[in-house]
């Protein structure tokens, strides 16, 4: 192999490790982190047979874990930095 040739092999060879970096970066999920502070979305019904309906009843990985999809989508955490309902939510978060 000629000077030229092996010039071209080297970069070739570092292209292709330099596109697979690349490529394996462009593929790594999204990191998001929800934080959670209770209210209507972590809310529940007591029961089937009982009106009625409590505020912050899930914790945030309650909530993640019913959605299981979302690890495809991104790696996801949660913090709890409160558990009450939105009326009880002032400057002092409780």
């Amino acid at each position: 192999m000629n000077k030229l040739g092996g010039y071209m092999l080297r970069t070739a060879m570092s292209a292709g490790v330099a596109i697979s970096l690349f490529a394996s970066v462009a593929h790594a999920k999204p990191k998001i982190m929800i934080l959670a502070t209770g209210g209507t979305i972590a809310g529940a019904q007591a029961s089937t047979t009982e009106a009625g309906y409590k505020s912050g009843t899930f914790s945030v990985d309650d909530l993640i874990k019913a959605v299981p999809q979302l690890k495809d989508l991104a790696e996801i955490s949660g913090e709890q930095l409160a558990n009450i309902g939105s009326q009880t939510m002032n400057h002092g978060c409780g």
